[in-house]
């Protein structure tokens, strides 16, 4: 039974491999596109209702995307488990995969809900400090976002160019270090526009 799985996961691996390419192209360009409107419709420091909704089609589209992969990557890891037990690009990519979904989860429940209320114009002070907190996860979390799945494309792109000596840790020590840089910046930004914002 469970050579013919192997068996019949092996002989339709492209077509598995289309679908995961898939999912990583339309993840990539909904975090690509979210992350270019959310910085567009802050240029009034707020977002309206209208604007809000946009951006709930677009992670409904990124989830559907993880949703692709985690598919896709389990029909390709049953076409040879041993194989992929043993790479270092799939162990790194399916961590991120699992760092996406913990950080696509929460926008999603806990952020998007909320952002309609994302205005760097004055608030009542009782709720100036729950908003800047607010705002500020929602930069981090977009950077985690965007850094993410640039970082599951490339490894997915350029697995051939890794060194033989790379392994899944190595890789992913150098994703976090990208993901801590990036949201390091978003928080720069962050007070960069909360700062415009006053002076306007």
């Amino acid at each position: 039974m469970e050579e013919a799985l192997i068996e019949f996961f092996s002989l339709h691996k492209r077509i598995f491999l289309t679908f995961h390419l898939i999912g990583v192209a339309v993840g990539m360009g909904g975090a690509t596109i979210t992350d270019i409107l959310f910085f567009n419709f802050l240029r009034d420091f707020k977002i309206s209702s209208k604007e809000a909704e946009v951006m709930r089609i677009l992670s409904n589209a990124i989830m559907v995307a993880l949703g692709i992969l985690y598919l896709s990557g389990i029909a390709l890891f049953l076409s040879d488990p041993s194989k992929f037990m043993e790479s270092s690009a799939f162990l790194s990519k399916a961590f991120i995969v699992l760092v996406l979904t913990v950080n696509g989860i929460t926008m999603h429940k806990f952020i998007a809900p909320h952002m309609v209320e994302f205005s760097f114009l004055r608030h009542p002070i009782h709720a100036h400090h729950t908003m800047h907190t607010m705002r500020a996860v929602a930069f981090a979390m977009g950077a985690v976002s965007f850094t993410s799945w640039y970082c599951v494309f490339f490894i997915a792109m350029l697995k051939s160019y890794l060194p033989l000596s790379a392994s899944a840790s190595h890789i992913i020590g150098v994703y976090l270090l990208t993901v801590t840089l990036a949201v390091c910046a978003s928080q720069v930004l962050h007070v960069h526009i909360r700062k415009r914002s006053t002076n306007e």
